[in-house]
Order: structure tokens, then sequence, then C-alpha cells
């Protein structure tokens, strides 16, 4: 009975052995020919076999292996017996890489934020430009209006009793300019409060 106990142990010893030295192996494949190296021809991955087994990044907390047909990110603390003896799990590393990768992610995050704010403003400079300059085009063509209407009255004043006259069609020039002139307006308050509504949205 004791001599089945130590020749079960012996072959459990001797599985253990044989499971390092082929990691041992393989992780010297690794190291001196690169991620791309084929660390294990088959291998048994979530209860799937693969083949050709590569590695081509590995964290603190992952493994991503490559094989025939895909790949996959596969956590450290969950590996495969070759692939831990490989990359065995260290909960203090892997602590410190996730703490270092939040405070990459809120790095990026504030970046993200100063750009866009800086985007933002220089959106909102261009828009209050746009802003002045259109105002200023109303303010043009308010004057215009006042003036047109002035000559509208004074040819009116001259053709209100002589439909068929020069005097009537110069009056029904200045009508329709007036037409013209107040699209152009309508169009230019459209476009202010188009800027306004957009300025209105800048944070």
């Amino acid at each position: 009975m004791k001599l089945m106990k130590t020749n079960g142990l012996h072959h459990s010893v001797k599985q253990f052995v044989v499971l390092a030295l082929t990691a041992l192996m393989a992780l010297a494949s690794f190291t001196a020919a690169g991620v791309e190296k084929i660390l294990f021809d088959k291998l048994n991955l979530n209860g799937t076999e693969v083949k050709n087994v590569r590695v081509s990044k590995v964290t603190p907390v992952s493994v991503i292996v490559l094989y025939d047909g895909g790949g996959s990110q596969c956590d450290r603390k969950n590996l495969p017996p070759e692939l831990a003896a490989l990359f065995p799990y260290d909960c203090k590393a892997a602590a410190e890489y996730e703490r270092q990768q939040e405070v990459e992610r809120q790095e990026r995050a504030r970046r993200l934020r100063e750009r866009q704010g800086q985007a933002n403003q220089e959106y909102k400079h261009t828009l209050l430009r746009q802003r002045q300059s259109v105002k200023e085009r109303l303010e043009v063509l308010e004057r215009e209006m006042v003036l047109l209407d002035q000559q509208i009255a004074l040819a009116w004043s001259k053709a209100a009793r002589r439909p068929r006259s020069i005097e009537r069609q110069e009056y029904n020039r200045l009508v329709e300019q007036k037409q013209a002139l107040a699209k152009k307006q309508g169009e230019h308050q459209d476009l202010l409060r188009s800027v306004d509504r957009q300025l209105s949205l800048i944070p």
C-alpha cells in the first residue's frame, strides 16, 4: 500500500517537473525570438484546443494570446497552467498597474477636456466675430431702408396720379428694390438668431 502511494507521489512530481521544464523552454524561446514566437503547438484555452499559440502582449493583469484562426485576451488570474507557469499572477503588480492605468485615464480625460475647452473658446470667438459682422451689416441695411423709404415717398408724390408715366416706373423700381432689401434684412436677422443659438450652446 505504501509503495502505491509512493509511486503516485513520484508520478505527480514527474508531471510537475515536465510542465515546469516545458514552460521554461517556451519562455526561453519567447524571450529570445520575440512575442511572435510560437510557444505551444497546442493549448487548451477555456475548454477549446487552439494551435500554434503565440503571445502578442503581456500586462500585469492580462495576456493577449494569438493562435490559428483568432486570438484572446486572458485574465492572468485564470490562465491555463502552461501560460500561468510563464506569466504568474502578481496581485501587487496588478494593483499597481490598474492604479497607473486609472491615473493615465484621468490624465487623458483632463487633456481632452482641456482641448475641448480651448476648441470651444476658439469657436466662441469665431461666432462673436461673425455676430458683430452681421450686426454691422444689418445696421447698414437699416440705413439703406430708411433712405429707400424716403425715395419711395418722394417718387410716389410724383407718380400717384400718373400710372403709366416714367415716374410710376421709377416708383415701381424703388418698391421692388425695397422688397429685395427687406429679404436681405430677413436673411441677416435669421443668421443673427442662428449665431445666438450656437453661442448659447457653448459651455
